[in-house]
């Protein structure tokens, strides 16, 4: 039987009980259609999750009893930061799923010369990344939750990312990831958005300390790279 998880940022503590917020009630009652007594998994994405009941249901309104608090952890032990380039919505909102969904610590979208975004509009949207990590971390059964950082600018990047490899995807770099020997706690991966980074803006990262590298011979699309570059990054350094 599957059992759903639910993502809150309620104080959650064991043998207490908790109503859920109502657009959180709203989901398990008229999406998931629980029902009383059925087994649910709350987690504040701290860390570990608690194992729970609903123990009172009415029109808007879900109560939950929590049972125990599971010490659990499925994170990958690499730290791995994803910049961003800031995309389209539907773009923007498949690569934080799937960033997500392959263990990325931290996301930092950042402005570039391809932005075509503006800026009032993608402030907008920051609640809605939040939700899309919030609920694709729910399926993958993470209890962490990556951080999303304020967009910022290319020349605060590097600085921002601060892990030990810093990388950047580039169709013409001359070499992948399997050139690399280094054994690092964490890798950025810095991406274009649609119509990719400049060539002077791939100067400045690289001026800055980031190392260009491909994934093969093709060029990919600006949701599918991020997929693409943590895999490689995860299977070459870390645990998958």
């Amino acid at each position: 039987m599957h059992i759903p998880r639910l993502f809150t940022d309620a104080p959650l503590q064991t043998g207490t009980s908790i109503k859920l917020p109502e657009k959180l009630a709203h989901h398990v009652l008229h999406v998931l259609r629980s029902k009383l007594n059925d087994p649910v998994i709350l987690f504040d994405g701290a860390g570990g999750e608690y194992p729970g009941r609903i123990i009172k249901v009415d029109k808007r309104q879900v109560e939950v009893m929590l049972a125990d608090f599971l010490e659990v952890s499925r994170e990958p032990l690499l730290t791995t930061v994803l910049g961003l380039g800031i995309t389209k919505r539907d773009a923007m909102n498949t690569a934080l799923q799937k960033a997500t969904e392959l263990g990325v610590t931290r996301i930092i979208p950042v402005e570039t010369a391809n932005t075509s975004v503006a800026r009032k509009q993608y402030i907008k949207r920051f609640a809605h990344w939040q939700a899309i990590v919030e609920a694709a971390s729910e399926q993958c059964g993470r209890t962490i939750l990556p951080d999303i950082s304020e967009p910022t600018t290319l020349n605060n990047w590097l600085s921002a990312a601060n892990c030990e490899v810093n990388l950047i995807a580039s169709p013409t770099a001359e070499h992948g990831l399997s050139s690399l020997s280094s054994n690092p706690a964490s890798v950025s991966i810095l991406i274009g958005p649609e119509g990719g980074l400049t060539g002077e803006e791939e100067l400045r990262v690289v001026a800055a300390g980031a190392e260009r590298v491909k994934a093969g011979r093709l060029i990919l699309r600006a949701e599918t790279a991020p997929l693409v570059f943590l895999t490689l990054i995860q299977a070459h350094w870390g645990d998958f």
